[in-house]
């Protein structure tokens, strides 16, 4: 018997026919999605056609991300790429965020009810790209994004509830590329592991040029809800810029120092929202061939029995920083 056809009450990995179940199949798409520093800071559990999505704080360095931001923004990539499986594989995906609220320390990030539905092409398109998506950190071509496309992008974002703002004037970009430098330099530039490729946060393919589309992922608020939702927008952008044949380069070094954050906040964004995550379009060479894929935790690996130690609140005690910080 296979191990994807031998049932795993201990790990929650069960099979249905000797395949894995519906919900087990979305995991086992889910988990491909991009993370900081290739963390992959999620579990999740499955019972029948339920999922829940929990962040991984075993995983959380805080000493790099004192607030859990990044954490929360890989959770929420892992749970746009759940609903994009979901519909792929001909399913709906029935959505509560942060089902319990109270608590200070969240460890539950969503629950996902499957309902059946009808596969359409553009779900299936979805979950193509999903399954092509790398991040492409080699210099981009010389060829400017029309700034239609970055438009595009934007609303794809937005229609997760996210706020991505375009920045194709001249002189915000000159800012941008300023800041971007600066926070190299106060960092240190060290070479970081990151999401599906080298790096996220210093080193090669982190410099802003003057032909790629640049876009600010940005909220109104600093929090568990508002990063999560930041991270859906940002899987929801990756996704369109890979059907349309873009390559993405997310950047967040520009926002983990405090001071390049509020003078991008200042200087480029009027002071109207909170930046959250800075990242580069561009296209790639025709032709190129394709990137390998970067490990990614087993499905038995990431999959658990649901908790039953949990507080009312859903949360773990002593586990993630609460919503304003550790």
């Amino acid at each position: 018997m296979s191990p994807a056809s031998t049932p795993r009450a201990a790990t929650g990995v069960h099979a249905v026919a000797g395949a894995l179940s519906p919900a087990l199949r979305v995991v086992d798409l889910a988990r491909r999605a991009p993370s900081i520093r290739n963390s992959q800071p999620w579990g999740w559990s499955v019972d029948g056609t339920t999922i829940h999505l929990y962040a991984d704080w075993d995983r959380w360095r805080r000493r790099d991300d004192p607030a859990g931001r990044h954490l929360l923004i890989s959770c929420g990539l892992a749970l746009h790429h759940a609903e994009v499986a979901a519909r792929g594989l001909g399913w709906e995906a029935v959505v509560s965020r942060f089902p319990h609220r109270d608590g200070a320390r969240h460890d539950l990030v969503a629950r996902l009810d499957l309902v059946p539905s009808f596969s359409s092409p553009d779900g299936a398109a979805e979950l193509t790209a999903l399954t092509q998506r790398r991040t492409d950190r080699r210099r981009f071509t010389s060829w400017p994004v029309p700034e239609e496309l970055v438009q595009d992008l934007c609303a794809s974002a937005g229609d997760r509830g996210g706020l991505a703002v375009s920045l194709p004037d001249v002189v915000d970009r000159f800012r941008v590329q300023h800041l971007v430098g600066l926070a190299q330099r106060l960092g240190g530039g060290a070479p970081v592991e990151s999401a599906g490729g080298p790096r996220w946060l210093a080193g090669t393919g982190t410099s802003v040029e003057v032909h790629d589309g640049l876009v600010v992922l940005c909220s109104q608020a600093d929090g568990p809800e508002s990063w999560t939702t930041v991270g859906e927008s940002l899987g929801a952008l990756w996704l369109t810029a890979v059907r349309r044949g873009l390559a993405v380069v997310p950047l967040s070094q520009v926002i983990e120092i405090e001071d390049t954050r509020q003078s991008l906040r200042s200087s480029v964004l009027g002071g109207l929202v909170l930046p959250q995550l800075l990242v580069r379009v561009g296209w790639q060479p025709i032709g190129h061939t394709g990137l390998p894929r970067t490990s990614r935790r087993s499905l038995e690996s990431v999959t658990r029995p649901r908790p039953t130690t949990t507080g009312p609140d859903g949360a773990r005690p002593g586990t993630g920083p609460g919503p304003s910080g550790p």
